[in-house]
């Protein structure tokens, strides 16, 4: 039985094909990895994932990358500095550069058709739907500038409101390790906000709303509630361009 050959150059061809079709329309230009290949049938994973590769190397596609926060939840809650603690890392979206437009308007039309020819549709998706179906991506870095005056507002009450909440001696006697929680990743979330130049919504939800939640429910209408909602409206206020893609 022979074996099966596979054309890595032509293979990645149909790649640019998929990429150069998403410049060409309306949509978002970066693509899942995953959509990718859905719109190359019967391509072998590893025999993708070199085609992929080779195109980066050879600057005709661009992965698309974040900032992430590196450590685990626990030692950021902790006390620990975020700053200095996060690295580059894929989204697993890539798009097609003009280097690579260019080597696809360098093909005459037939060969172009050809290759057209063995690539399928990219699924339909909503503009941040991801390939599992999910709409958003909590790994979405959200951008600080505390320059913005709403932004650094929004700092400064989230400061006063940990402070409250860490200084209520009732919270502390009553809850200590609910009260030690919510102080620790409030303080992480306020460190993160200070440090670095933006914050994913995983971190965001974490560090801040959620601790502000707990206590909020707890405090109500107290001097220390008080404090809390400040915090809130500040933060909903300085965000809320990004409130959507939060929540």
């Amino acid at each position: 039985m022979a074996r099966k050959r596979i054309n890595i150059e032509r293979l990645s061809s149909c790649i640019l094909v998929v990429l150069y079709r998403e410049y060409e329309g309306d949509r978002e230009m970066k693509v899942a990895d995953n959509d990718i290949r859905s719109a190359l049938p019967d391509t072998p994973l590893n025999a993708f994932k070199i085609a992929m590769s080779g195109l980066v190397k050879d600057d005709l596609i661009e992965a698309e990358t974040r900032r992430q926060l590196t450590g685990s939840l626990g030692s950021l809650i902790s006390g620990q500095s975020s700053q200095g603690n996060s690295s580059t890392v894929r989204t697993g979206r890539y798009q097609i550069t003009k280097s690579g437009i260019d080597e696809v308007d360098s093909w005459d039309d037939d060969e172009y058709e050809f290759l057209e020819s063995l690539v399928a549709d990219l699924p339909d998706r909503e503009p941040n739907e991801s390939p599992n179906g999910d709409v958003g991506d909590e790994w979405e870095p959200i951008p600080v500038d505390l320059s913005n005056d709403l932004q650094k507002k929004a700092v400064e009450d989230l400061e006063t409101a940990a402070s409250s909440i860490e200084a209520d001696n009732g919270y502390a006697a009553t809850q200590p390790a609910e009260r030690n929680a919510v102080v620790r990743a409030l303080r992480a979330g306020i460190a993160t906000l200070r440090e670095e130049a933006e914050i994913q919504i995983i971190y965001f939800k974490a560090f801040i709303w959620e601790p502000l939640e707990k206590a909020g429910k707890k405090f109500g209408e107290s001097i220390v509630g008080l404090a809390i909602q400040a915090a809130k409206e500040s933060i909903k206020e300085a965000f809320k361009q990004f409130w959507d893609q939060i929540f």
